[in-house]
C-alpha cells in the first residue's frame, strides 16, 4: 500500500512541476518575444522619422526614398521590414522595389495586389 501511495504522490509532484516548468518556458519565450518586437518596432518608428525620409517624401523624390531604404538595410539589416511602402491620402504613394523592378526584393509586397493592403487598412 505505501510503495503504491509513494508512487501515486511522485506521479503527481512530477506532472505539477513538470507543467510548472512547461509555463515558466512559455513566459520567459513569450517575454523575449515581445521584448524582440518591441525593440524592432521602436527602431523601426526612429527610421520612418527621419528628416531625409520626410523631406524625400515631401518633395516626391522617390529615388531618394529608394536610395535611404537601401542605406537602412545595408547598415541594419536585423531593422529592414518586410513590407515597405508610404501611405498616403487613402493609396500607396511609394512601395520598396517601384523604382527599379527588374530587381526582385522580398519586401515589396511578396505579390500582394494593391487593393489588398487598401482593405486590410480599412478602406476600399
Amino acid at each position: 500500500m505505501f510503495f503504491v501511495y509513494n508512487y501515486q504522490l511522485n506521479s503527481t509532484t512530477f506532472e505539477s512541476e513538470q507543467e510548472r516548468n512547461f509555463d515558466q518556458t512559455s513566459q520567459i519565450v513569450k517575454q523575449l518575444m515581445e521584448n524582440y518586437l518591441n525593440s524592432v518596432q521602436v527602431s523601426q518608428d526612429i527610421t520612418s522619422r527621419s528628416r531625409t525620409l520626410i523631406e524625400s517624401f515631401q518633395n516626391e523624390d522617390y529615388q531618394g526614398i529608394e536610395s535611404f531604404m537601401q542605406e537602412v538595410e545595408e547598415f541594419d539589416p536585423s531593422n529592414t521590414p518586410d513590407i515597405r511602402f508610404l501611405y498616403q491620402y487613402g493609396k500607396i504613394a511609394w512601395k520598396m522595389g517601384a523604382m527599379n523592378s527588374s530587381v526582385f526584393r522580398p519586401s515589396s509586397f511578396y505579390s500582394w495586389p494593391t487593393k489588398s493592403i487598401s482593405t486590410t487598412n480599412g478602406t476600399s
